[in-house]
């Protein structure tokens, strides 16, 4: 009993750490490969808990295999772009402006049902003011209305221009350029976070070291 006891000590610390080090995020924000990690720790330290005649070790060292590659996945999300959509995929427009992705519902086998729980989810009051109805990466609804502003598009990320989004946005990369230098930024590689919203450019610089 003594033995179980401590032994439920050790994981739940083990697991708290691993789960503080995976970085803060709710349960509703976390992205595919967050809950297969959370999902494949909660199996691996039940274990050891349930059967004290498996050794200690065989929970606490796939758990800090699990802990590595999770930050080193993150580390690379967070440093490349084609990585995290590679990863973690992108938002994708559901509807826009009373059309729906038809498309992508076939894909991925979303009915007609699921869109309207989704604009229920979203609180949206009247069907006639839907502008966009987005999908997240984590595939959480979001919905922006026709008298919103619009959404935020990314043009600079950590030092890098997204030239897809600058088209698709339908910005020239040297308007933004000219609006970046009034803003006081003079190389992109000063811009952490450069993005459009609301017919506006705003430029967020990076921490200086």
């Amino acid at each position: 009993m003594l033995v179980l006891f401590f032994r439920v000590i050790i994981l739940y610390f083990l697991t708290l750490l691993t789960i503080r080090l995976m970085g803060k995020r709710e349960i509703g924000q976390l992205q595919p490969f967050d809950l297969i990690v959370n999902m494949m720790i909660a199996e691996l330290v039940s274990q050891p808990l349930s059967d004290v005649n498996v050794p200690l070790m065989s929970g606490i060292i796939p758990v800090a295999v699990l802990l590595f590659l999770q930050l080193m996945v993150s580390f690379l999300c967070m440093h490349s772009r084609r990585i995290r959509r590679l990863i973690c995929g992108e938002a994708v427009i559901l509807a826009d402006n009373g059309s729906l992705n038809t498309s992508y519902m076939s894909k991925m086998l979303i009915t007609v049902d699921d869109v309207t729980e989704m604009l229920r989810t979203c609180n949206l009051k009247d069907i006639n003011d839907l502008d966009k109805l987005i999908i997240e990466t984590n595939g959480k609804p979001t919905v922006t209305e026709k008298k919103d502003s619009g959404i935020i598009i990314t043009l600079i990320e950590n030092g890098k221009v997204i030239r897809s989004n600058l088209a698709r946005a339908g910005i020239r990369e040297k308007d933004m350029i000219s609006a970046m230098h009034t803003d006081g930024k003079a190389d992109v590689g000063d811009v952490f976070w450069g993005f459009y919203f609301d017919g506006k450019y705003h430029f967020l610089g990076k921490e200086k070291k």
